[in-house]
């Protein structure tokens, strides 16, 4: 996996109906914000691709979307376009598993130890 082009927020790709925007990268993974273009960028999602991973599956996907956008067609050309832009070759053994937001949570601790938070 090639993540070299991936720098900052701005950096990403387009899929179907939707903006792939870099979010964060470890030295095997990489995650991205799912946003609408239409919408002015809003952000409605999120996918990590993890790559290469120990075992017969060699590329884990993550992706969090509305229901709406839970069908074979849609998720595969995010997919492809994802394992384009990252120089993974497309007849790589995967497994994407897909979570939708309307059942979805999220925990997380923001401030770190020395009292400072990386959001309002």
């Amino acid at each position: 996996m090639n993540t070299d082009r991936f720098q900052k927020s701005t950096d990403g790709f387009e899929a179907p109906d939707l903006r792939v925007k870099f979010f964060f990268k470890t030295s095997s993974s990489i995650g991205f914000h799912l946003a609408m273009e239409r919408f002015h960028g809003t952000i409605i999602g999120a996918m990590q691709v993890h790559h290469p991973c120990d075992g017969h599956i060699k590329a884990r996907i993550f992706v969090q979307l509305h229901k709406k956008h839970r069908d074979h067609h849609t998720l595969n050309q995010l997919r492809v376009q994802a394992f384009r832009a990252l120089d993974i070759p497309l007849d790589e053994t995967y497994e994407l598993e897909f979570t939708s937001l309307e059942d979805g949570l999220i925990i997380g601790q923001f401030v770190d130890r020395d009292g400072i938070a990386d959001r309002v």
